[in-house]
């Protein structure tokens, strides 16, 4: 999967699209995207909804760039250049759930308020060196284009918190205290 693949809505506000059937798109989560084109014209086939460029544009942003964004902040990317492996390792946050075959390894970096990336191990049971090993390498993987660690949620994004037990990062649902329906209508 190259950068252009995996896309995510701008807005903050859930958003539905009612072509024959309603089709809705949350804030914060990714969606597989293809391009169409033919000749000048292009649409843009995401979640199985076809978008004009300019409804696409308006709509979504490419899920690389937010992360890009986002390591800039972080500190994963400075003067945009990639970390050397020893400062990879400085920055990630390592932290083993269980223990002996059955370890699972999942390193942080960032923070609930600027943006969480979770670094999830391939196989249970593995070193923690291979772990780190591994990690870098779906670091530098995403930085040179490559989604698939993003769409499998080995990499993942949230604003949640470094968990207790082992599981997944995500995105907390902005407080609503009058439970007031947060959706727009394309």
């Amino acid at each position: 999967m190259d950068a252009k693949s995996l896309v995510t809505l701008r807005s903050k506000t859930t958003t539905l699209i009612s072509e024959g059937t309603q089709t809705s798109f949350e804030p914060n989560k990714h969606y597989r995207c293809i391009e169409l084109s033919e000749g000048d014209y292009s649409e843009f086939l995401v979640y199985g909804v076809v978008f004009s460029k300019e409804a696409f544009e308006s709509l979504f942003v490419y899920t690389h760039d937010i992360i890009i964004e986002q390591w800039l902040e972080n500190g994963l990317l400075v003067d945009n250049k990639p970390l050397s492996k020893k400062a990879f390792i400085e920055v990630l946050d390592v932290h083993q759930y269980g223990k002996g075959k059955n370890k699972l390894w999942i390193g942080f970096v960032g923070n609930k308020m600027d943006g969480l990336f979770a670094f999830q191990c391939l196989c249970k049971g593995d070193t923690k060196a291979r772990f780190i090993s591994q990690a870098y390498q779906m670091y530098k993987d995403t930085l040179d284009g490559n989604m698939e660690h993003i769409d499998d949620e080995l990499l993942q994004r949230g604003n949640s918190g470094i968990p207790q037990s082992f599981g997944d990062i995500y995105f907390r649902k902005p407080y609503n205290p009058d439970n007031i329906k947060n959706e727009i209508y394309c």
